[in-house]
């Protein structure tokens, strides 16, 4: 168990509809980077991301609330940790519309919504 620094717990905190505090990214996979050729499959970034895991921790750890929020939030073990839980996978529309498909990532993540989401988009 880990509190969250008041810093972090501004960013947990100042979050709403209008004013987004959470961390976006990117990440475009080239099919030409592919041992051996061949596209890019899910099930191969969901392995990439596994081969990953446990060199981060944080992504094993949930956040916990306080009652009343009487003190900052912890990082706590979570035991239920499922990464196929973490993760989206879609198909880009026919027009490429790229921001209407991450818009999921460009709203805040509601509390029962797990602290890291990945999306991933097929064309």
């Amino acid at each position: 168990m880990h509190q969250l620094s008041p810093q972090d717990a501004q960013f947990i905190y100042a979050e709403t509809e209008h004013n987004l505090a959470h961390v976006t990214s990117v990440c475009v996979y080239d099919p030409s980077t592919v041992p051996g050729g061949g596209p890019v499959r899910y099930t191969d970034i969901i392995a990439h991301f596994r081969e990953r895991l446990a060199y981060n921790p944080l992504f094993f750890r949930r956040l916990l609330h306080l009652p009343l929020e009487i003190d900052y939030p912890y990082w706590v073990e979570d035991e239920y940790f499922d990464l196929e839980y973490h993760m989206q996978h879609g198909r880009l529309p026919a027009r490429r519309n790229v921001p209407h498909f991450y818009s999921p990532a460009l709203s805040p993540l509601p509390a029962s919504c797990p602290s890291r989401r990945f999306l991933t988009a097929s064309p």
